[in-house]
């Protein structure tokens, strides 16, 4: 949902997911299964930074590793896994579970950012893609 510089390739893996959960949560729904794809912000681990091991850097990718740096910064504190163990539960529970939720506090805040200038620059553009499908 959302697009982080220097990180494609998890981009698109996480990108990847939300369309095919989307996808088979259509499919399957005649058969009264349910799908929630579960969107959490970081957690507070040992995975990434803290609990790598990292070979000697090579000058060659030191503006990558600094902008990767200033990355890392703005990612909140991370949440707590035993927390978002207990929210999932409740969704696996729940009589109508929602098809995307989001965990942690960072997350919705963003996507509003995101998605509300997704929407302005789809709008502004609206004229020329009428155009574009040979429609005035």
């Amino acid at each position: 949902m959302l697009s982080f510089p220097y990180v494609g390739a998890y981009n698109a893996s996480k990108w990847g997911i939300e369309g095919i959960t989307a996808a088979m949560a259509a499919e399957v729904a005649p058969f009264g299964i349910e799908v929630t794809l579960v969107e959490p912000d970081s957690f507070a681990t040992d995975f990434g930074p803290v609990g790598a091991r990292f070979a000697d850097p090579l000058p060659a990718y030191d503006t990558l590793r600094d902008a990767l740096g200033d990355f890392r910064a703005t990612i909140s504190g991370g949440g707590d896994p035993q927390a978002s163990a207990a929210a999932i539960l409740e969704l696996v529970d729940a009589e109508e579970p929602p098809l995307r939720q989001l965990l942690g506090t960072g997350p919705l805040a963003q996507l509003e950012a995101e998605y509300s200038s997704r929407l302005a620059t789809w709008q502004e553009g609206q004229d020329r893609a009428v155009r574009a499908w040979g429609r005035d």
